[in-house]
């Protein structure tokens, strides 16, 4: 899947909340020009942001991810290709992992099996080892305090 349509099923399936946040992370990668570049289609499409600048980027984003989950397209159509693709990007990898893509997750090289594909829900999980590994740092971290962990590291001769 290519960074526009992950962008627009973003839109039409993410809460607004993290739509904006994701587009906050993302403008922060852009340059100052380029922004500004975004908030003159912003100025002119939307009929706003008069009173905003290129460092304004709450602001930006807002207005941005407003616009595009209203109508996708309609917003980054005005701007350069390139600064729409580059934006699209940054938001697409800005956005939380949904769980049902870490659910599709297939490890390289492992062929699917039905045995794979049968699992509903977080039961396909259960012999994926980076799921494994990450469940059992967070008990880590609930069980023990962080000062706990550093010192077994010393102890241990690791830092």
């Amino acid at each position: 899947m290519d960074a526009r349509s992950e962008y627009e099923a973003a839109m039409a399936v993410r809460t607004q909340g993290e739509v904006i946040t994701a587009h906050r992370r993302a403008l922060l990668g852009l340059t100052a020009a380029q922004r500004a570049v975004l908030l003159d289609a912003v100025r002119t499409h939307l009929l706003t942001g008069t009173r905003h600048t290129s460092d304004d980027v709450d602001a930006l984003a807002r207005f941005v991810a407003c616009a595009e989950m209203r109508r996708p397209g309609s917003l980054l159509g005005r701007v350069t290709p390139d600064l729409a693709h580059r934006l699209r990007g940054f938001v697409v990898t800005a956005l939380p992992v949904l769980p049902s893509r870490i659910r599709e997750r297939h490890d390289v090289g492992e062929p699917e099996t039905p045995a794979r594909r049968k699992g509903s829900g977080w039961d396909g999980l259960a012999n994926d080892p980076a799921y494994q590994n990450l469940v059992a740092s967070h008990m880590m971290l609930c069980v023990t305090g962080t000062g706990d962990v550093l010192r077994r590291h010393r102890t241990a001769g690791l830092g």
